[in-house]
């Protein structure tokens, strides 16, 4: 009976008939430690409908921070999809939007957690 798990090992052939490697434990952390470090995109449009002092107040927040709530009341439908792709676009994915009855909540979600930009 075999009982070692190296035995039992699969890897993943990819297309170009190469082994694809799993990253360690150590390049995963490297990673997550660059895009920490990464900030914001300066070079994204601020909507016209966020202020200055919202836009400050998005930048400064983190992982201990409370969520940040926009009010809705006035905006239309294109300027709450702007603040919404602003957000997502400025911070790569490391503040996430969600519109409620209160207005747009904007908290931290970590590192790379950006879904798909389309």
């Amino acid at each position: 009976m075999k009982e070692l798990y190296s035995d039992f090992i699969v890897q993943e052939i990819l297309e170009d008939e190469t082994v694809l490697r799993l990253a360690t434990a150590s390049e995963v952390r490297s990673y997550v430690k660059e895009e920490e470090e990464k900030g914001v995109d300066e070079a994204v449009d601020v909507p016209s409908s966020l202020s200055a002092e919202q836009v400050t107040a998005l930048d400064a927040l983190d992982k201990n921070s409370k969520p940040y709530l926009i009010p809705v009341e006035g905006l239309s439908k294109e300027d709450r999809k702007a603040i919404h792709d602003f957000v997502r676009m400025r911070y790569q994915g490391k503040l996430g939007s969600e519109t409620s009855e209160k207005g747009i909540e904007i908290s931290y979600c970590g590192v790379n957690s950006r879904t798909s930009l389309v």
